[in-house]
């Protein structure tokens, strides 16, 4: 008698167990982050260069950054677009003949992870200072 106790406590122990589990690792796996981010940009060479800053380092890598020239009144003129590297840099080159005020902005970013598609990283967009170039 005192065996037939012992296993059926074993058995309800064990589906106890793989109920937490499963319970736990399912709160994990499903979740959304949004994450804040920054773009920089500076004028050198006769290209524009910056740097996407975010608390997350995913927001940084791979970003679309686009550089516009800003005119009031207007609909903004599209200069160039790139991605940024590993470490958050872009740089995109100034056309010959365009002068005035320029502004980067960089694209909003949602991603995934390819095992667990419940698992959703968004980065917001960022817009840049205005700035000068010649």
């Amino acid at each position: 008698m005192t065996v037939f106790r012992t296993k059926s406590r074993a058995a309800i122990l064990a589906v106890a167990l793989v109920g937490v589990f499963l319970l736990g690792s399912s709160e994990l796996e499903a979740h959304t982050f949004t994450a804040n981010s920054t773009v920089s940009i500076r004028f050198h060479d006769g290209k524009f260069k910056g740097r996407v800053r975010s608390p997350r380092e995913r927001c940084e890598k791979r970003r679309l950054v686009k550089v516009y020239k800003a005119r009031p009144n207007r609909p903004d003129v599209f200069i160039g677009e790139d991605r940024t590297n590993d470490n958050g840099f872009y740089r995109v080159r100034k056309p010959r003949g365009v002068k005035g005020k320029f502004y980067a902005r960089a694209t909003r970013k949602v991603t995934q992870h390819p095992n667990y598609p419940t698992q959703v990283h968004r980065c917001r967009r960022a817009l840049s200072r205005v700035i000068k170039a010649p």
